[in-house]
């Protein structure tokens, strides 16, 4: 368990599998804070790279202006620069009343250096949504996206940047004003099966055909950045693809399967909604849904989690906060979509706002998986923000 520097540091606002950086043969961990700065005053932002072999820091990062909020979002990045080690991507929140270009940086897991720094103009939120999409062009060199859900005329853009040359491999723009497109973005794992990742992008405030603000979520080839797939939200107001994410592959048919989510109340009380959708056919595999309880919230974060049971199929992991009770990593099954069991540990009923499965860092047989909250508060009850590494050794049923 760790804890932020000092008050309002939003540590573990965003967490990530930083991949194996420093080549001990353990995945090693990204966390943000982009409250960075006495009381929250300046808003930097910054980010530990923690080892995962033994929890020491191995590198911080720090945003480079007043308000930037750098950490926002993190991930890792593959081998971006192609020198066998995995890099990480972090990305900031600057704004237009900053008046400075939005930006994100790639950094190298083998020496900590500033690989490449990807900016935007002013306003776009550039880098509010990063991730690492794998090697989309098959050229050997892992490639990273970056979403800006204010930008180009307020449709919104993400872009799919080659990590050989930094060029820009696609821009996916929005269609219409005020969609909140780019507002998150991910690989999708190979969903149409012709061996190059694909992508996918939420936009937040889409409009369906029948429903205003629903939101939806788009899916692209990573071959040739044709459009594969779009789904909307089922009802108005739902602003799904808040958090997308792959899924791996739950129906074991070969493909990249995909997620994503709402944090919205469905009109039947539901706190939160998770779809999980095939990529072989664009089919709705499974649809979960949070509780009714007041304060409680289902899919804040969501990630695979490897094949949790050894069945063949990918299980997901999805955060659930209880009101009055210690939140949970919930997992369902691949195969079937029911709930395996909860990993726990925390006492804090706003964790986990962030989740990564982080492989089997400890040796035991059994994947880890590290959750954050920003609002948790330290043993002098500061509200610093803290994140937890927890075991799936330690599954409980569900309750």
């Amino acid at each position: 368990m760790r804890y932020g520097p000092f008050v309002r540091a939003a540590y573990g606002e965003s967490v990530a599998n930083a991949g194996d950086a420093n080549g001990d043969g353990v995945n090693d961990i990204v966390i943000g804070y982009p409250g960075y700065g006495q009381y929250s005053v300046r808003k930097n932002g910054s980010v530990e790279i923690v080892s995962g072999l033994n929890g020491k820091v191995l590198y911080t990062f720090n945003g480079r202006s007043p308000e930037d909020q750098f950490g926002y979002e993190v991930d890792g990045a593959g081998d971006f620069n192609n020198d066998g080690h995995a890099d990480f991507i972090i990305g900031s929140l600057s704004t237009s009343a900053v008046n400075r270009p939005s930006y994100a940086r790639v950094y190298s897991g083998k020496d900590g250096q500033l690989l490449r720094e990807f900016s935007a103009p002013s306003g776009d939120t550039f880098g509010s949504a990063v991730r690492g999409a794998g090697d989309v062009n098959q050229d050997g060199w892992d490639d990273v996206i970056i979403g800006a859900s204010r930008g180009n005329s307020a449709r919104g853009y993400a872009k799919v940047f080659s990590g050989k040359d930094s060029s820009t491999l696609y821009t996916f723009t929005g269609t219409a004003s005020n969609q909140r497109f780019g507002f998150s973005v991910s690989g999708a794992g190979d969903v149409d099966g012709d061996l190059f990742p694909d992508l996918v992008v939420g936009s937040l405030w889409d409009d369906s055909p029948t429903a205003n603000n629903c939101g939806s979520i788009k899916v692209f080839s990573g071959k040739t950045g044709q459009l594969l797939y779009t789904h909307y939200g089922a009802t108005a107001n739902e602003y799904f693809g808040d958090v997308v994410s792959e899924a791996g592959d739950v129906d074991a048919d070969g493909h990249g399967d995909y997620m994503a989510m709402s944090a919205r109340t469905t009109p039947n009380g539901e706190n939160g909604i998770v779809r999980v959708y095939s990529g072989k056919t664009g089919t709705l595999l499974y649809t979960f849904l949070g509780p009714k309880t007041l304060f409680s919230r289902l899919g804040t974060a969501i990630d695979t989690f490897g094949d949790f049971n050894e069945d063949g199929h990918t299980d997901l992991v999805i955060s659930l906060r209880r009101s009055g009770q210690p939140g949970v990593g919930r997992v369902f099954s691949g195969r079937d979509g029911t709930i395996i069991g909860d990993i726990g540990g925390s006492p804090d009923s706003s964790f986990p706002g962030s989740l990564a499965h982080l492989g089997d860092l400890n040796g035991d047989g059994s994947p880890d998986l590290i959750g954050g909250s920003l609002l948790a508060r330290d043993p002098q009850n500061r509200q610093t923000g803290a994140v937890w590494i927890l075991s799936g050794a330690n599954l409980k049923p569900a309750q």
